[in-house]
């Protein structure tokens, strides 16, 4: 009995004593973003790199974390994604651009954001009304029955999409 009270107590008393130095958030806010140019294919989809972010919000370190490429629909009409290498190298050299803040923590001390994830989103046409993990794909004009078919299109060169609506990913903590 007197040894599940003390373990009862040790747990209650716990965690209002310890203050994990690593559990204090460090934010920042992005102020600057350079779109990627436009990788020599017919292909649409995702480089995603990862960074830090230092004291003085550069960004350092970046590498490639993921390229994905838009290769068709599944059944259910959702965007089927494979692994390929033409979006990593544009992403890079983009995100090598992005500005912060100076990150701060809870007690505004200037601190440093490691494994920072962005996603780049590549796409050839500019279509609004568009969720941001959809891509407009030949297919799709070639199937004009099908739900994309009073989409509007912008016919000129290929472009990014608007960089508002780009995607912060969470940080991967490895």
């Amino acid at each position: 009995m007197k040894f599940s009270l003390i373990l009862l107590s040790v747990l209650i008393v716990h965690p209002l004593s310890s203050k994990d130095v690593n559990s204090i958030e460090c934010n920042t806010k992005m102020i600057q973003i350079m779109k990627p140019t436009y990788p020599r294919t017919n292909y649409q989809g995702f480089g995603t790199v990862q960074f830090t972010i230092d004291k003085a919000g550069q960004v350092k370190n970046v590498k490639a974390v993921e390229s994905l490429c838009a290769i068709g629909r599944d059944e259910n009409g959702k965007i089927q994604l494979k692994k390929c290498p033409f979006f990593k190298a544009n992403s890079v050299g983009a995100a090598k651009y992005i500005k912060y803040k100076p990150p701060l923590d809870q007690n505004g001390n200037a601190c440093e954001i490691s494994g920072k994830v962005h996603r780049y989103k590549y796409t050839k046409y500019k279509v609004r009304d568009l969720d941001y993990d959809d891509f407009l794909l030949r297919d799709d004009f070639k199937n004009r029955d099908n739900i994309y078919q009073d989409i509007i299109v912008d016919p000129g060169e290929p472009i990014l999409e608007d960089p508002n609506s780009y995607m912060d990913v969470p940080v991967i903590n490895n």
